[in-house]
């Protein structure tokens, strides 16, 4: 599915100071190093960014977890993991979900067909007998009606991305294309921005409703107040988008984040 493939971004990990522990690449394959200390060898194709469970890791084709001890808590025999909270993992094996905990045990089992979100209270979102719904204390309801999904089976579509694009992969890429366009744009006739020369790096959050209107918008990792601001104005003036997230055919909520870096540079 499209959304792992941004779990296995690359990041510049060389500059992560804060953490103990680090990978490291050689060649085409990553280490990981604990104070300065290589723990493992380099065998991984892929490494996530850390989290407080720890580290994701890809190699042939399988994924499994390393802890900020250095250690395969979780082993490589996964087709994708995803980070569902602080105590809690996302896993799918042999094309069925579950979740794990963080040293690789089972806290739901291997039965569903998908698994969007699962919350520290057991909670969760999933797809089972090809219906969605949401399993609290062990019963499944099948109204999504409030549900904010965070991995749709259709993303939405902003405004101008239909035009002039056959396939859905195109419609995507020109669909983010025209998102940063618009974000781009209206932080450049930004006159608080002009005149502050505000700027900086953050992830813009918002959510896009069933009628591809945007809500609720946050910022998150902004490394300027200011910056934050002018963001959160900037996703307030969105239009509505051309196409709504989309499960089992049905419009539906979904939580939507826009890593952003911007700079206002003196001519």
């Amino acid at each position: 599915m499209k959304y792992l493939l941004l779990i296995l971004s690359i990041f510049s990990f060389t500059s992560i100071s804060s953490q103990d522990l680090i990978p490291l690449k050689k060649g085409d394959k990553y280490a990981f190093f604990l104070n300065e200390q290589r723990v493992t060898d380099f065998v991984y194709d892929a490494v996530s960014a850390p989290s407080p469970s720890g580290y994701i890791v890809q190699a042939n084709g399988v994924q499994g977890m390393i802890n900020h001890h250095g250690e395969e808590v979780i082993p490589l025999q996964y087709d994708y993991l995803v980070v569902a909270g602080d105590n809690a993992i996302i896993a799918s094996q042999d094309q069925l979900a579950g979740v794990l905990d963080t040293l690789g045990q089972d806290i739901l089992p291997f039965i569903y067909e998908r698994i969007d979100q699962y919350s520290s209270s057991g909670t969760a979102v999933v797809k089972q007998n090809g219906k969605w719904g949401v399993l609290r204390n062990g019963n499944l309801s099948q109204d999504i009606s409030k549900v904010v999904f965070k991995h749709p089976e259709t993303i939405p579509l902003f405004v101008g991305s239909h035009k002039q694009r056959k396939s859905l992969q195109e419609k995507h890429q020109r669909s983010y294309t025209k998102l940063t366009e618009f974000v781009l744009t209206e932080y450049l006739n930004s006159e608080t921005v002009i005149k502050n020369r505000i700027g900086g790096s953050a992830v813009l959050a918002f959510v896009v409703t069933p009628q591809g209107k945007v809500r609720s918008p946050w910022v998150e990792a902004s490394t300027d107040n200011a910056f934050s601001q002018v963001l959160l104005k900037i996703a307030k003036k969105m239009p509505e988008w051309s196409a709504p997230p989309m499960v089992d055919g049905v419009p539906v909520s979904m939580e939507f984040k826009l890593p952003v870096e911007l700079t206002l540079h003196q001519k």
